[in-house]
């Protein structure tokens, strides 16, 4: 097996108290020397500057990420230029760059929406210009590991080899299905669509997958500069981004298309195509035309036919768009651009059915489906932060669609960002007023490329061992294609790395930073822990969208401005693997990065059940560590898990109630069903052979995924359990593999499991509630089914309210439990868990003793509502909603209690 060695252990990271501006931020306010001059040309520069963009804003709300940083770069460059001789503007606007934005954390962003809004409605800039975050240094430069000083050629080359492997699933026909579907429909929508997912989820594949039988046209905007596969078409990207104004914007669009279309037209009226035109097979000259644009690809660049078509299209854009400025307009008629690209493609214009034969199986032959597809990747390019045009740039491209409704083509729009969705013309700027009130409608965001394509299919009659489920081949081809293509094309090397490459895709870094920003730690807990954000508050959806963009979370589907965008981190046991790497470094404060998440954004759960997930998560972590293996024994996990007598100082031993020493707990016998047998196993015995494996939590919906015949299934991707909301019996399961090698087959009949119930109630304190146990039957709670032979297991409770911390072991002649034919049908070891402290667990740091408990408290998530600046301010808030807890602000105003 291999292991990862871990670095040393976190450290604590003490809390900013300044809850307006970011850490990142909390330099001292520059005193700068502007001249009243400086500051009415700076109005007055980028108050034209937002004129020129049409830029309106109706409150803070309407203010966006993307208009947040270009506006605060824009700044910087204007008064750059105002000062030239001033070293340290030429500093800030250095300081504004990809990895300073990188570095905005949502909150910093929000405090930044209304400094922005109220420079754009007063006119006046300097506030924005004296805003700390344009004096930040740049965040220090990641330090460097193995994978970023590997050889460039092998990973280039694995990235080349993984987009020429074979197409599996069946997302292409889905998306043509789905293309086919709106363009037929008799209501009419506009033809484009985007395909909104995150990285390495396979949207560019599916793409080319579709051009093998459909005439797709693609377009890469790639920013420049920026890694990533397929390449760049610099030449198009730059052209489209260029600054200009709205019309300008439009102009310049039509003048691309139609261009595009042109030579489109030449290219297929060669001779290479004619056979397959005149007999109107269009799958061949589809696949033809992909095989020219495709030819020589690289990762660094596109091949000579490509790079040539473009740069002739280019050309003649700007030709054409210098005839419109002149007002000689006849050469960018859009239409007659298609009309002669599509008269080719069908050789005779009353064949325009027939040529809809051969499409994607399954696909409808539609007359009303399109014949060319133009396809721009990395789409959010048009929303570039630099030079702030592009923002307006995607909106007139649409608009500049929009004229062409009526032709056989359709547009897709490929990104990782959800905004591309919301590229729309604001109503009263759009003439047509169509795509907002009715004339056309958006087709729905396509976002369903799949997922466990190249996953090894399980089954039963042949079941796997630990020893094949825990590799690196086995993980990385669970989940996105990404990992598994990548695993299967590269050398040695390669293979060996690709947890540190997952890493750096989750952490959209090249190494490990110096400050993992929150963006970061939330992308790493996130494939720890179930987290699931609270979509009705803005700055959670700006979060869950971030997490989309820059950190591998999964978008399930895209709603409309009135329902929200749904989201989720699956199981994906590579990445896990990749944040528990990530995790393990000193500059990752688990417990802090947590309370810094559960303060404002996502669901913070109803028991503590969150803070005991990570409690365990990192118990497990440091039994990996220990044991060297990414398997480890039930007996390694508990101890990990508790702090034990002999582990603490005599006072503090004193202060836990019946802590076990290691060797009494070793030795207990069990709680429940001890007379089963005539010789009962000690916990040691038990449960030395029992291996645990897993890396992960995920939370089904349904409580029958407990069942053992689910929970083995999950085993394969090393996931645990967190239950489904409102079930009383148990909220966490850790299954493990009874009695077993790394050679035992992974059987359902052979697993037992630790389920955990978890209180933050005080009425649960030192003394253990056997009844709290007793509804853990594993047979009730249909963990085992009737008839099953069972398999020991283990039962906690944690009382995470308790005032004193305790340990204990339930004492077999104490637990209440029905009886079987005088025995119980189960054995079970019970453990009550008592107070959040580091006597009890071993996870937490002494020093970090406040934050497990601000946790807990996090945890009452309806306390929130009522905190104030002091006591009475508290209360004056509970007693506006009385009756509702037992706290005497409900109560005090009209109740008293004798």
């Amino acid at each position: 097996m291999e292991f990862i060695s871990s670095p040393e252990s976190p450290v604590v990271q003490k809390r900013s108290a300044t809850p307006l501006v970011h850490a990142q931020f909390q330099t001292k306010r520059p005193k700068f020397s502007f001249t009243g001059a400086d500051l009415r040309n700076l109005d007055n520069a980028m108050n034209q500057y937002v004129r020129n963009l049409e830029l309106h804003l109706s409150d803070t709300e309407s203010v966006s990420r993307s208009d947040v940083i270009s506006l605060l770069q824009q700044v910087a460059v204007t008064l750059t230029r105002l000062q030239p001789s001033n070293t340290l503007l030429e500093d800030r606007w250095r300081n504004l760059s990809t990895r300073m934005i990188d570095t905005l954390a949502a909150p910093d962003v929000e405090a930044l929406k209304d400094i922005i809004f109220h420079c754009v409605e007063k006119g006046s800039w300097e506030r924005l210009a004296r805003h700390p975050c344009l004096l930040k240094d740049l965040p220090p430069a990641p330090r460097k590991y193995q994978h970023e000083l590997m050889d460039v050629v092998s990973q280039e080359q694995a990235t080349e080899k993984s987009w020429y492997r074979e197409f599996v699933g069946d997302a292409a026909t889905e998306l043509w299905k789905h293309i086919v579907k709106f363009s037929n429909s008799p209501k009419p929508y506009a033809r484009f669509c985007a395909i909104v997912q995150s990285s390495g989820m396979g949207k560019s594949r599916l793409v080319d997958e579709l051009s093998k039988t459909t005439l797709v046209i693609p377009i890469n905007l790639r920013e420049r500069g920026t890694a990533g596969f397929p390449p760049a078409d610099d030449q198009v990207r730059d052209y489209l981004s260029e600054i200009a104004p709205a019309q300008d914007l439009y102009f310049r669009h039509c003048a691309f298309l139609a261009a595009l279309f042109s030579q489109t037209a030449e290219t297929v009226a060669e001779d290479a195509f004619q056979r397959a035109l005149e007999g109107h097979d269009m799958r061949r000259v589809a696949s033809a035309f992909r095989a020219r644009m495709s030819d020589g690809m690289t990762f660094r660049s596109h091949g000579p036919f490509r790079e040539a078509f473009y740069q002739r299209v280019i050309a003649d854009a700007k030709k054409i768009y210098l005839n419109i400025e002149a007002g000689t307009n006849e050469l960018y008629d859009l239409g007659r651009a298609f009309e002669r690209l599509r008269t080719i493609l069908q050789n005779r214009p009353e064949l325009g059915s027939s040529i809809l034969e051969a499409r994607p199986p399954k696909a409808r032959s539609d007359s009303g489906a399109p014949l060319v597809v133009l396809a721009y990747d990395e789409a959010h390019s048009l929303f570039n932060l630099k030079d702030n045009s592009p923002s307006r740039s995607i909106v007139e491209l649409r608009h500049a669609l929009r004229s062409l409704a009526q032709k056989p083509l359709f547009s897709l729009f490929l990104s990782t960002s959800s905004e591309i969705t919301r590229s729309t013309k604001p109503r009263d700027h759009d003439a047509s007023l169509r795509i907002v009130i009715g004339d056309f409608m958006s087709v729905p965001t396509f976002t369903l490329t799949g997922f466990d394509q190249l996953a090894r299919v399980i089954d039963n009659s042949t079941p796997r061992c630990l020893r094949d489920i825990s590799t690196f081949d086995w993980i990385s081809h669970l989940g996105r294609p990404m990992f598994g293509s990548r695993y299967d094309s590269g050398n040695g090397e390669i293979k060996d790395d690709i947890s540190h490459f997952a890493k750096s895709k989750l952490l959209l870094s090249d190494g490990i930073p110096t400050k993992f920003s929150p963006s970061q730690q939330l992308a790493c807990l996130s494939q720890r822990i179930p987290i699931e954000f609270q979509s009705t508050t803005h700055v959670s959806q700006e979060q869950e969208k971030e997490q989309v963009e820059g950190h591998l979370r999964v978008c399930l589907g895209i709603g409309t401005a009135w329902e929200p965008t749904i989201t989720t981190n699956p199981s994906e046991p590579l990445l896990s693997e990749a944040a528990y790497l990530a995790m393990g470094f000193q500059e990752f404060d688990a417990p802090n990065a947590l309370k810094g998440l559960l303060d404002f954004s996502i669901n913070k759960g109803d028991r503590g059940e969150t803070l005991t997930l990570l409690l365990i998560t990192l118990a497990r972590d440091a039994a990996v560590r220990a044991a060297n293996d990414r398997i480890f024994s039930v007996v390694q996990l508990i101890t990990h898990l508790f702090r034990l007598s002999e582990e603490m100082k005599e006072d503090e031993a004193e202060r836990v109630l019946n802590c076990p020493t290691l060797l009494d707990f070793m030795r207990s016998s069990p709680s429940i069903g001890s007379e089963r047998s005539s010789n009962p196993h000690t916990f040691r015995e038990t449960f030395t052979k029992c291996l645990c494996y897993f890396n992960h939590f995920v939370k089904p919906h349904q409580h029958c995924i407990i069942n053992r015949k689910y929970l083995a299934a999950l085993y394969h991707r090393g996931a645990a359990v967190l239950c489904t909301n409102n079930r009383e019996a148990v909220d966490i399961v850790v299954p493990f593999l009874h009695d077993a090698t790394l050679d035992t087959p992974i059987e359902s009949a052979r697993f037992g499991a630790i389920l955990c119930q978890v209180k933050n109630d005080q009425r649960y304190g030192n003394k253990p509630n056997l009844d709290l146990f007793e509804v853990m039957d594993p047979y009730e709670i249909n963990l085992f089914d009737e008839g099953d032979e069972p398999i020991p297991i283990i039962r906690i409770v944690f009382a995470l309210a308790a005032t004193t911390p305790s340990l204990q072991v339930i004492e077999p002649e104490v637990v209440a439990s029905p009886v079987l034919d005088n025995a119980v049908p189960f054995v079970a070891y019970d453990i009550w868990c008592a107070g959040i402290s580091p006597s009890v667990f071993r996870p937490i740091d002494d020093r970090q003793q406040n934050v497990w408990a601000a946790l807990l408290q996090a945890s009452y998530g309806w306390r929130t509502l009522y905190q104030g600046q002091n006591e009475r301010e508290a209360e004056s808030r509970m007693s506006m909603n009385p009756g509702m807890a037992e706290d005497d602000g409900h109560w005090s105003k009209w109740m008293r209690f004798t």
